[in-house]
């Protein structure tokens, strides 16, 4: 946490000296009629998840009062740098957990579970390429890490955000097909075939955010010594043709196919619930029970061979009912947290791209942060919905963990023996993990 530390000292003392510089008597009016193009902190991009950009004007700074600023400053010390810690670390951590179980455990090498791998991995650039960038960018309002950097980070951050979002879509439809056509997902739902998708996915992305590596630069601001990193389009309508475009490919079109498909899942396990509740409810009714009828071979059954069979179909019946009940709540989670998380930010950037005189006077520095913080959350979301909620997964960790601490324990038992040759001992693998080589 020290650079976290440094980095919110530099920007106060920034804030302050643009305080000072800016209380010569210049007021709010004049100076958003000097800089019509201020603020700084958003880049026209909606892939690069306005992040690097850095962008805060010395007269949007200027409108505000030196209260105003102090307040900024505490609250982006006291609040928006721990929450952005805190989502990088979970996100880092969640996502690394998910790689190595899937990694270390062949069994769990489903077609469902090569798309999570993907997803994962992809959560794990996210938050690597846009979460500490963002955040000293914005605290700083200066770009600091130089003329490369400046290529690299907003491609490499287009490129995450798309293999994410186009991952939910790949998983959503391979769930759809299971689920809803499962005679037809047998001749092509492969693991080849996933990889074929996920090959595909990573392609789209480097090829069509390559207008991203092109047109990042870097320019001076009009603080000294300052600069920023963003797009510098040849003319406006390409660069709104160009986003606007994306905005299609990375909300409109997967929101509307994640609906649809999970949509359809929903209707398909419902009218499965009410047929099997309406079965249930017969079962309860021994004498109009069709599942009954096999006993009905023997001459006279017993009460008890009625009961015991009742309960046992009463008791399946329940436990499948719980386990439609458990997915449907989950598809809508899904949907409600990728709508969420990132609709906001598609918004702020349409907005900024049709109307960014209105943006200005209606969002400040702030507002983007948090929205920006919203979009992110979804990269250490993404392991608990996908993943840490599935039983077997959580059982698959576990497995891991445990062969790990064995293989520890016998490492060090190991260097105990060549220590010391008169003792002689052999520890074994945990039952569990031994179990379920």
């Amino acid at each position: 946490m020290e650079w976290l530390k440094s980095v919110v000292g530099t920007f106060t003392q920034t804030e302050k000296q643009h305080t000072q510089r800016e209380s010569g008597g210049i007021t709010s009016k004049q100076a958003q009629h000097q800089h019509p193009t201020a603020p700084r902190w958003t880049t026209p991009s909606v892939a690069a998840v306005s992040a690097s950009t850095s962008d805060v004007d010395s007269a949007f700074i200027a409108m505000s009062t030196n209260s105003t600023v102090n307040l900024g400053a505490d609250f982006e010390t006291d609040l928006i740098v721990p929450l952005y810690a805190i989502i990088f670390i979970l996100s880092i951590i969640g996502n690394s957990l998910v790689v190595i179980t899937l990694m270390q455990n062949r069994r769990m090498r489903t077609v469902t579970n090569v798309f999570l791998l993907n997803l994962a991995i992809a959560d794990l650039l996210l938050g690597v390429f846009c979460m500490p960038f963002t955040l000293v960018g914005q605290l700083l309002s200066n770009f600091i890490f130089g003329y490369a950097m400046c290529k690299v980070i907003p491609y490499f951050q287009a490129v995450s955000v798309f293999v994410t979002v186009w991952t939910l879509v790949a998983i959503s439809m391979e769930r759809y097909f299971a689920i809803c056509r499962p005679l037809q997902s047998r001749q092509w739902q492969t693991r080849f075939h996933a990889y074929k998708v996920i090959g595909y996915v990573w392609l789209a992305a480097f090829v069509l955010n390559l207008p991203i590596l092109v047109m990042s630069q870097l320019k001076p601001t009009k603080d000294k010594g300052h600069q920023k990193c963003r797009e510098e389009w040849p003319s406006k309508l390409s660069e709104q043709i160009f986003n606007l475009s994306l905005e299609l490919l990375l909300l409109v079109v997967p929101l509307t196919v994640m609906g649809v498909a999970y949509a359809l899942i929903v209707t398909k396990l419902w009218k499965g619930l009410r047929r099997e509740i309406k079965h249930s409810n017969n079962r309860n009714n021994p004498a109009e029970s069709v599942a009954l009828r096999p006993l009905e071979a023997s001459s006279k059954p017993s009460q008890v061979q009625v009961r015991q069979h009742a309960t046992i179909c009463s008791a399946y019946a329940e436990r499948s009912m719980d386990a439609k009940r458990k997915v449907i709540r989950m598809l809508f989670v899904l949907v409600v947290e990728f709508f969420v998380c990132w609709t906001p930010l598609h918004v702020l950037n349409t907005w900024y791209l049709l109307c960014p005189k209105h943006l200005y006077r209606a969002i400040g520095k702030k507002e983007v942060l948090l929205v920006q913080l919203l979009a992110y959350t979804s990269s250490c979301c993404n392991p608990i919905t996908y993943c840490f909620m599935n039983k077997k997964f959580r059982q698959a960790f576990v497995d891991v963990f445990d062969c790990c601490k064995g293989a520890a324990v016998t490492l060090a038992a190991t260097r105990g023996t060549s220590a010391n040759d008169s003792v002689i001992f052999e520890v074994r693998p945990t039952t569990t993990a031994k179990s379920r080589e």
